[in-house]
């Protein structure tokens, strides 16, 4: 099966304002994820909360208008994505009384829009992941923008002490994640709603 990636804040996240050089590194990094995609070698994995940063965007906010191409080119691939039913899309849904850890941001995440939101979310998804996988079978990665347009690759505050998905890059087939960390099976429907047990899924 392919590695799931969830998206890092700076990805999913358009909200606010960024500069052009962010954008450029946004727009990049989204679409070397495409050509995996299309070779179906990552698959998305998102909740309820994590469509929503996709679904509120604003189209009416000043600073788009001298960057409309490339706020289009990342909106409409966020679009396909997550929003539009497709068989490289889980979704989870999450229980609305779980209480989990917020998961750490990577460094140099700025804190704008819904961060705290997409730390909140992706900490509870951590959590039930770490409840319903056995041993070290962790193979969801938390895609770097960093690493997927070609620069170094990411990392967390040296101070984080907490448990965390392990930043992911483009480098090799696994993207990232220990081979020993992703399951062999090409059954997407199957092995995805075997992972998560009785949690409502959604593929497609």
């Amino acid at each position: 099966m392919p590695s799931l990636l969830c998206l890092s804040p700076t990805l999913l996240d358009q909200s606010f304002p960024r500069d052009e050089n962010e954008l450029q590194r946004v727009a990049i990094a989204l679409g070397k994820i495409q050509e995996y995609l299309e070779q179906d070698e990552v698959h998305f994995i998102v909740t309820q909360t994590l469509c929503e940063l996709v679904e509120i965007f604003e189209w009416d906010r000043p600073e788009l208008e001298s960057m409309y191409p490339l706020i289009s080119l990342i909106y409409n691939l966020l679009n396909q994505w997550i929003l539009q039913p497709h068989e490289a899309l889980v979704r989870i849904i999450l229980p609305e009384d779980l209480n989990c850890q917020p998961h750490p941001l990577p460094e140099g995440t700025k804190s704008y829009g819904f961060v705290e939101d997409w730390s909140i979310e992706v900490g509870k998804l951590y959590g039930l992941h770490s409840t319903y996988v056995q041993g070290n079978e962790f193979f969801i990665g938390i895609a770097c923008e960093f690493a997927f347009s070609g620069e170094e690759l990411g990392q967390y505050p040296r101070e984080q002490k907490s448990l965390f998905y392990q930043l992911s890059d483009s480098r090799s087939r696994d993207h990232g994640l220990p081979v020993s960390n992703r399951r062999q099976s090409r059954g997407c429907n199957c092995t995805h709603r075997s992972l998560w047990h009785g949690l409502q899924v959604q593929c497609g």
